[in-house]
């Protein structure tokens, strides 16, 4: 298998089941992120315990390539 092949599926695998895809209740670190020339906007919400990030989740929206649709 080709290298380009091999990104090609994680890419497609990515965008067909997205991975820390969401919100936190409990989040204790939210950072917002815009990108005013081509639309993008995503948020990043962490649970950090003791200077280390323990999960991690996202929403937004973005180029098609660089995360999938949010409903």
């Amino acid at each position: 298998m080709q290298l380009d092949d091999l990104y090609r599926r994680v890419i497609m695998d990515h965008y067909k089941n997205p991975r820390n895809r969401g919100t936190f209740d409990d989040q204790n670190v939210t950072i917002d992120l815009n990108n005013p020339t081509c639309g993008d906007k995503i948020q990043l919400q962490m649970q950090v315990e003791d200077g280390k990030v323990k999960a991690a989740k996202y929403t937004g929206r973005a180029a098609r390539s660089a995360c999938p649709p949010l409903p």
